[in-house]
């Protein structure tokens, strides 16, 4: 198996790695489409190739593999590669690492292209964008496996002796993935003896600092930076509180199950793929709101055999649904199924266009239309009506990275427009 990857960083890294070092029936190759940044996720892996066009033959290489799996959530090299990447007879499995219930989301294309599609949630299935795809056709085509590795290291939980009630965050505090409000939802806890944990690394600290001082907050927040022993920092934990933004593409997201594991009951918002991920009132909760989400920390800071109650049934759940065995064998069998599939060579270019711009809005879902539209128009005929559209899009689109136009477009410069898209959502990122 050949594993295709931009990078192993982060949820995805952690996921593949573990994932090659656990099973022991397949012969796992990787290709990295960027030099690594980060050794971590890295190192354990003992068959590494580096894209590099003066090493790297892809005409001799690919036709080697048994399957070649594409693991994907659009980022820009990874379209560059399958618009490059040479017509050869492969068995090509998709693995999506995002919802797709959002955006960017996986085009419904790829039930025709790809040999299999492996989803992280059962949610994407059922996603909007493929409601055009028969029922008998997914069924065939496609399946789940949650990207969780197990948690058969999960150490037994010492709560300590603390007069605090600690509702704690772990994973990137970055409004890429956290809720835009999430002071709000802070200040609707009003408990006296409420503090804040935020663990993990913090691109959106100063501005989460500034809203917090307005809020009076400040003195109850705590930002403890990356931790290297996770299990350290959720022990101090009393409650995960994670309020995620409301186009967010996590799927099985780690950060929830780890805090599950070791039996911290977790407050979500009723979206998205949270809904598929705990049973509201019995291995956590769902709220909708600030109103909502500051009621029940209130009661589970008054009920501390009912936090205690659902954290255990939380953690007796993960631990028997997201076991290793329960990967290993749907990543077999879905291998297995592959592998009865003939090998067939993919143009990719004639579905995705020829620039980047083109490769960017091709898997952009229900914000796909507008930039069609756009570059249809051409950069000299873009009416303000287009303009006002573009902004409209998701926020997702206007981060930095994340498959987003900045990212897009640092990646490829001479696309004159992902340029203009770049400026038309946000000059500062552009100007920078």
């Amino acid at each position: 198996i050949l594993h295709i990857t931009p990078h192993l960083g982060g949820g995805v890294g952690n996921f593949i790695s573990k994932l090659i070092l656990l099973d022991k029936e397949y012969i796992h190759h990787v290709l990295l489409l960027e030099a690594p940044k980060n050794q971590k996720f890295v190192d354990p892996i003992e068959d590494l190739i580096i894209l590099n066009d003066s090493n790297i033959n892809l005409k001799r290489l690919l036709p080697k593999y048994d399957i070649v799996i594409l693991h994907w959530w659009h980022h820009p090299k990874t379209s560059k590669f399958l618009f490059e990447m040479p017509q050869l007879p492969v068995r090509m499995l998709i693995w999506s690492h995002i919802s797709n219930l959002t955006v960017p989301a996986l085009n419904g294309d790829f039930f025709k292209i790809a040999s299999r599609i492996i989803f992280s949630t059962p949610a994407s299935i059922n996603a909007e964008i493929y409601k055009h795809i028969p029922d008998i056709v997914k069924k065939k085509k496609s399946a789940y496996i949650y990207t969780c590795p197990g948690f058969e290291d999960v150490p037994f939980r010492k709560r300590p002796e603390k007069t605090t009630f600690n509702i704690g965050y772990f994973g990137s505090i970055d409004f890429a993935k956290l809720h835009p409000e999430f002071v709000e939802f802070c200040n609707s806890v009003k408990l006296e003896d409420a503090i804040f944990l935020l663990v993990g690394d913090s691109p959106a600290k100063d501005i989460i600092t500034k809203q917090a001082k307005e809020a009076n907050l400040l003195n109850r927040l705590y930002f403890l930076g990356f931790a290297d022993n996770i299990w350290e920092k959720l022990n101090e934990f009393d409650v995960l509180g994670y309020p995620l933004m409301p186009e967010h593409t996590c799927t099985t997201e780690n950060s929830i199950l780890e805090a599950m594991a070791f039996g911290i009951p977790p407050v979500l918002l009723n979206q998205l793929t949270e809904k598929y991920i705990i049973k509201n009132g019995e291995t956590g909760f769902l709220v909708s709101n600030f109103k909502e989400y500051g009621e029940i920390m209130r009661y589970l800071y008054y009920h501390p055999k009912t936090r205690i109650e659902i954290g255990k049934n939380a953690k007796e759940h993960v631990l028997r649904k997201y076991s290793t065995k329960n990967l290993l064998d749907a990543f077999r069998s879905n291998c297995e199924i592959c592998l009865k599939e003939p090998k067939i060579s993919i143009d990719f270019s004639s579905y995705f266009g020829k620039t980047p711009a083109e490769w960017f809005f091709y898997n952009l879902g229900k914000d796909k239309a507008i930039f069609e539209c756009s570059f249809q128009k051409g950069i000299n005929n873009q009416t303000n009506e287009i303009k006002e559209s573009l902004r409209r899009t998701s926020n997702l689109l206007k981060q930095p990275t994340k498959a987003s136009v900045h990212h897009y477009s640092r990646e490829f410069q001479d696309d004159e427009m992902l340029k203009m898209w770049s400026y038309i959502l946000n000059e500062d990122s552009f100007q920078n």
